[in-house]
């Protein structure tokens, strides 16, 4: 842009000269600053392809991704690729971009302008646009800068994973599924219902009586304040925390076998949370945007569940399971703090008793 400014000036200072000579009624001299309008686009293209360049490039992508998606390391991927470069993080058969693509293609049109507008300053220095010839070789080197820039623009904006990218994710999901070790307290189809066999208290080998329903509501109403503290008075409830009761079959071992099978009652706290709904997402990255504050907020929920009685908080697969510690709230049998459609899930569910 600056050496644009130059030559321009350098021509408009010669040409001022030769209307001087020849005694012109304003000394020859033509509009000054002609070479600005491509210095400034130049600049303005410059800047934003660094930042397009910087929204594609990441310290850790796989750790990025990890945090965008919602899912462990071992089963995301990163690619990247292009000019102007757009990157996409990977997971399952889905691929997202970490930026809207008409930033791409921004991009790639402030460069082909700020081209155009350059070449046709430099253009009327280097040739001579008197003559039939110049006039035919500036406007086919224009049309042609044109042209490429349009279809640079279309193939930037159709840009997709390479093969090699996809290839790479299965083999990382393949030796994560091989090697991944179940949570703590988590059963393996998942959490807790209404019909699934929850263990009583005390199976370990010392057993003990079930917890009472005056201590099992008092422990998940510290938890439920706990998470709505955590969560802060920007964090939306459409289904706010509420404590409902479920049937259960209680199991015992040992010499408490006698009572295994029996119907039993248990209490669990649930709620879905959200930054913002959803539906109200402009576009795949502002969903993901809203995705990654829940991510965030059901952090900071088990963080506190970990200062107020529950065991250190285990990560699966972008998600979250506790236990109890045994000076903390033992009336709890586990706690998980998931995902529905990006939505976050909270489900606390306490010791199976026996049914009164």
């Amino acid at each position: 842009g600056a050496a644009v400014v130059a030559l321009a000036r350098r021509r408009e200072a010669r040409s001022g000269q030769r209307g001087g000579e020849a005694g012109g009624p304003d000394g020859g001299r033509r509009p000054r600053g002609r070479g600005v309008p491509a210095a400034a686009l130049t600049a303005v293209a410059w800047l934003w392809t660094v930042l397009v360049t910087l929204r594609a490039s990441f310290w850790d992508p796989t750790e990025r991704c990890a945090q965008v998606l919602g899912w462990p390391e071992g089963d995301v991927w990163f690619d990247e690729g292009g000019f102007p470069p757009q990157a996409w993080c990977l997971t399952g058969t889905t691929a997202v971009a970490t930026q809207p693509v008409w930033h791409v293609q921004l991009a790639a049109v402030l460069i082909t302008a700020s081209a155009a507008v350059t070449l046709a300053t430099l253009l009327p220095v280097a040739l001579t646009r008197a003559t039939r010839a110049g006039q035919v070789v500036s406007a086919g080197l224009l049309v042609g800068v044109v042209a490429g820039g349009v279809a640079w623009t279309l193939a930037v904006g159709r840009a997709e994973p390479g093969a090699d990218a996809w290839a790479e994710l299965a083999r990382r999901t393949a030796q994560a599924e091989a090697g991944a070790p179940a949570p703590d307290g988590a059963p393996p189809g998942g959490p807790a219902t209404g019909s699934d066999t929850v263990p009583a208290e005390g199976e370990s080998g010392e057993p003990g009586p079930p917890p009472t329903e005056a201590r099992a509501r008092a422990d998940l109403d510290v938890l439920r304040r706990a998470a709505e503290a955590a969560g802060g008075d920007a964090l939306l409830w459409p289904e706010p925390l509420a404590v409902v009761e479920r049937r259960c079959r209680i199991e015992r071992t040992g010499e408490d076998a006698a009572g295994d099978g029996a119907d039993g009652v248990l209490l669990a706290l649930t709620g879905r949370f959200t930054a913002r709904d959803l539906a109200t997402a402009a576009d795949d990255v502002d969903f993901l945007l809203i995705t990654q504050d829940n991510e965030d907020a059901a952090e900071r929920i088990v963080t506190a569940w970990a200062r107020d009685g529950l065991g250190t908080p285990e990560p699966l697969h972008g998600e979250w399971w506790q236990g109890p510690t045994p000076a903390g709230r033992t009336a709890v049998e586990r706690a998980h703090v998931g995902f529905d459609d990006g939505v976050g899930t909270v489900e606390v569910v306490t010791a199976c008793r026996p049914a009164t």
